[in-house]
């Protein structure tokens, strides 16, 4: 008997497939700690706060709360800043037969040639159950060292207004006490960054206002490792969740907000404590805070200039943020459409025609181009660069060697796109 030859094809597919996957998944993964860096001992420091202000829960109203809020004003203080504790006088929430306040904190750093002002926000309360560690005290922490370090910074060339919100866990009252107060300064501010959380994972741009592809060259400009989905917000709008950012949207401010996107099975548990928080997730929000303040401090903002329009963007490989306007998203759908219907239209010329697999996988890929294209363009690169290669596959089969090895790179590309966006919606569906 013959022993059948192996078939290398299959085989460079299915590594192609593995070495997407595997790349797929440290696109979405914070950087490890860097025990070398000079931002180290700022690193220790954020951690212990961390770990101090997360003893047990603190919602709002509680003697924790309270506690925690001193010693932020007073970390604040110790920096050089005058913080502003604000009362929200219009809100009367009573709580066991307890009259309650809503606090935010307000730090302005304004200087009279600034082009333009940025709000940086985080809530610091938390739901009545779960210490909050990764919802929200490592973005609180991470924001308090981006504050400190402008301690030294007098030149900025933007206004930045840094913000902890009370009771964002319970209707969102601090951030909605803040606009209803704030009016004159909402004016100034042209961008809104809202830092929030789960509990570990790389720390994304998951949610933005409408029309924010400004906002989206700004981030992946400023961000370290910049991690983040245009199809993210389509499918936060049909969840039942909210954030701060929302009522700075509802009047029309710009923003977007970002978070590390794992952990759901600890968010808004008791297991969301110092003890379960990722080391790796912490520095993330650190670097990212740190280097989005900075830019904000030195630069001019000029992506802020940009001409609004909607935007399309995923993570490409680690540390790669693509980024275009739906306009050129589109364009390229339908470029590809059109090539694939003429791959068609070429084989139906061949005598005799025959249905294969590979027609009818490419014409379901076109009709889902097509259909996202027109109902949810932030998501159709997920399946018109898929086609493309489709396409481009067929058109060399005739060179076997070359033909494998494009049929490899083609996998590995395809791994690239969908992997990060099966993975995290996995674990966010399941809580995982």
């Amino acid at each position: 008997m013959f022993k059948r030859k192996p078939n290398f094809s299959f085989y460079a597919i299915v590594v192609s497939l593995i070495i997407g996957a595997i790349i797929g998944f440290y696109q979405i993964q914070p950087p490890s700690v860097d025990r070398d860096s000079p931002i180290y001992p700022v690193f220790l420091q954020m951690m212990e706060n961390i770990e101090r202000w997360t003893q047990s829960p603190r919602p709002i109203g509680s003697e924790k709360l309270e506690l925690v809020r001193a010693e932020i004003v007073s970390e604040i203080e110790g920096m050089g800043f005058s913080p502003i504790v604000q009362s929200i006088e219009n809100i009367n929430i009573r709580l066991n037969d307890i009259d309650v306040d809503v606090q935010n904190i307000l730090v302005k750093l304004e200087h009279p040639d600034a082009n333009r002002s940025v709000l940086f926000m985080a809530h610091y309360d938390s739901v009545p159950i779960s210490p909050g560690a990764g919802d929200n005290m490592v973005a609180v922490a991470a924001l308090l060292e981006g504050l400190r370090s402008l301690a030294e910074n007098s030149e900025l060339k933007n206004n930045i207004y840094i913000l902890f919100t009370d009771s964002e866990e319970f209707g969102l009252l601090g951030s909605r006490g803040f606009i209803a107060e704030h009016l004159d300064l909402l004016d100034k501010i042209d961008m809104v960054i809202n830092i929030d959380g789960t509990g570990s994972g790389g720390v994304a741009l998951f949610e933005r206002t409408p029309m924010s592809y400004s906002l989206v060259l700004f981030y992946r400009n400023a961000a370290v490792k910049p991690i983040g989905f245009s199809l993210a917000s389509f499918i936060y709008n049909m969840m039942p969740m909210v954030s701060d950012l929302m009522p700075f949207a509802e009047i029309g401010l710009n923003g977007f907000s970002i978070s590390a996107m794992e952990g759901m099975n600890t968010w808004h548990t008791v297991m969301d404590s110092f003890e379960n928080l990722s080391e790796d997730t912490a520095w993330h929000y650190l670097l990212n805070i740190l280097a989005l303040v900075e830019y904000v401090a030195n630069n001019n903002l000029d992506e802020l200039a940009t001409t609004q329009q909607e935007t399309v963007f995923f993570p490409f490989f680690p540390g790669i943020l693509v980024v275009m306007s739906v306009t050129v998203s589109n364009i390229f759908g339908i470029a590809v459409c059109f090539l694939a219907i003429l791959a068609f239209i070429y084989k139906l010329r061949q005598k005799p025609f025959k249905a294969t697999l590979s027609d009818i996988c490419m014409g379901l890929l076109l009709v889902l181009t097509a259909l996202t294209v027109v109902f949810v363009a932030s998501g159709s690169y997920l399946f018109s660069i898929p086609l493309l290669l489709f396409v481009a596959c067929l058109s060399i089969k005739k060179w076997r060697v070359v033909d494998t090895a494009f049929c490899g790179l083609s996998c590995t590309i395809v791994m690239l796109l969908w992997f990060p966006v099966a993975y995290l919606s996995a674990r966010i569906l399941f809580r995982v």
